[in-house]
């Protein structure tokens, strides 16, 4: 009952991150401005968890222990993840229709699966 409901939960706290988080791969991202995502990502994280700030002064808790139960790593290398998926995709467009990883990406397959 408890793993079910904290699922649903972070179900719907990854959606709301998603909303956050659009279109961040065209951010400048700035380092005050990762501090502060990864701020409200595990304020997120503590209030979905369950752990008040508190309990993770007093039991040792660190942030890394929080994205290790969550199964996340931080927002920023998330939005940064996206950002160099996009840099690849423009570089692989960018080629020569004979270079093989644009023939690659672009492959259409005649048969049905």
């Amino acid at each position: 009952h408890c793993c079910v409901l904290l699922h649903v939960l972070l179900c719907v706290y990854c959606c709301v991150v998603s909303l956050l988080l659009h279109g961040a791969e065209c951010w400048s991202v700035l380092r005050r401005d990762e501090a502060r995502i990864n701020a409200f990502h595990h304020h997120c994280l503590r209030a979905v968890l369950g752990v008040s700030r508190m309990s993770q002064q007093i039991d040792h808790i660190t942030n890394a222990d929080l994205r290790k139960l969550w199964g996340e790593p931080d927002a920023v290398s998330v939005v940064m993840r996206r950002r160099r998926r996009l840099e690849w995709l423009g570089h692989v467009a960018r080629m020569t229709d004979d270079r093989q990883p644009k023939r690659l990406l672009f492959v259409w397959l005649f048969q049905p699966r």
